[in-house]
């Protein structure tokens, strides 16, 4: 079988970035993360028993998850979201220092934004009116399933009713959006909430919150996928229980304990769906 690649799709928007943010005027994620995980692309296929899958990701930086997922070939399809001005950035960029100490001199995700810009990478604000369409049948996409790791923590608090209904207007009925939430505050964190806040917000806009489904994300390390392996070398499959800390989910924390990330998993129920007619 010859694999093929879908190249009908645009993204429509009159505001590719959030020109105000500081994560377009002083971005850092952007520039530093270029995140992938091969055991997580595996978990998403298990979870769609092995059938294809429409997935978007919003704040994709560097894109490298999303470069995989296209990777996949058609019918698979994967589209990024991103609103840092990656190859702009790249033409201006200082060395920096990165979170762990790196030295990096271009941003990590510009090979993949030189490549695959405006084939499987798009630029976006979306706290802004945006659209996905097929090229070919003039037609909206939507999406089986729409991840965000370390997103919905940087837009101001107003902006999330937007973006949500921008997640809603994308999104397939049955589907899930998926992703982490980092509960800190900080410079570029400016919706720094609560557990209780993001699930109360995602209700309010029709979703119902389950637990996060998966045991790893595009950001766990070959440090898990070591102990995995060692776990699988020792142990029969059924007995491996190994879930990158990053996560777990909330009801495995103590009372007292104070998560700083929050995995998140907020359903769009289908009102058609057998489960939903009584």
């Amino acid at each position: 079988m010859i694999k093929e690649y879908r190249r009908n799709i645009k993204c429509e928007t009159q505001h590719p970035h959030p020109v105000e943010s500081p994560d377009y005027l002083n971005p850092a994620g952007s520039i530093e993360d270029n995140h992938s995980n091969a055991y997580f692309i595996y978990e998403l296929d298990s979870f769609f028993n092995g059938m294809p899958y429409r997935l978007m990701d919003i704040g994709c930086a560097g894109g490298q998850f999303i470069v995989d997922v296209h990777h996949k070939g058609y019918p698979w399809l994967g589209v990024g979201i991103e609103g840092g001005n990656i190859l702009g950035m790249t033409e201006e960029f200082e060395e920096r220092e990165t979170g762990t100490g790196d030295i990096i001199t271009k941003a990590r995700g510009h090979e993949n934004w030189t490549r695959y810009k405006d084939e499987c990478l798009f630029h976006a604000d979306v706290t802004k009116p945006f659209k996905i369409i097929n090229t070919e049948t003039k037609t909206d996409i939507k999406f089986d399933i729409i991840t965000a790791y370390e997103f919905f923590e940087h837009p101001l608090p107003e902006e999330i009713p937007y973006i949500i209904e921008n997640i809603k207007n994308h999104l397939a009925l049955g589907g899930r959006v998926c992703g982490t939430i980092n509960l800190s505050s900080g410079g570029h964190h400016r919706c720094a909430r609560s557990v209780e806040w993001w699930d109360d917000i995602f209700r309010n806009h029709g979703f119902e919150v389950q637990d996060y489904p998966f045991r790893t994300s595009p950001r766990t390390t070959l440090e898990y996928l070591t102990k995995l392996q060692t776990v699988y070398d020792d142990h029969e499959p059924q007995d491996v229980c190994l879930i990158d800390e990053t996560v777990i989910p909330l009801r495995y924390f103590t009372k007292d304990a104070k998560p700083g990330v929050y995995p998140a998993c907020f359903y769009l129920p289908n009102p058609n769906s057998p489960e939903s007619i009584t």
